[in-house]
């Protein structure tokens, strides 16, 4: 069951947690960019699979 008492003290420390996080984060590098590792292996992998099998011609069918 809620339990307001223990919604404001959780709701308190978070908000003691951001104050620091406001104050003391610009000290602190930021965090390193991602690195697109998919996008750059999904090309790599089509590029390779249309030099060992390059497009072959689809028969007409009527």
């Amino acid at each position: 069951m809620y339990d307001a008492r223990d919604f404001q003290v959780r709701y308190d420390d978070h908000k003691r947690q951001m104050a620091w996080v406001n104050d003391e984060g610009w000290k602190f590098d930021p965090p390193q960019a991602r690195k697109r590792v998919r996008e750059k292996m999904a090309r790599v992998l089509v590029s390779l699979a249309t030099r060992l099998a390059p497009a072959m011609r689809q028969p007409h069918t009527a």
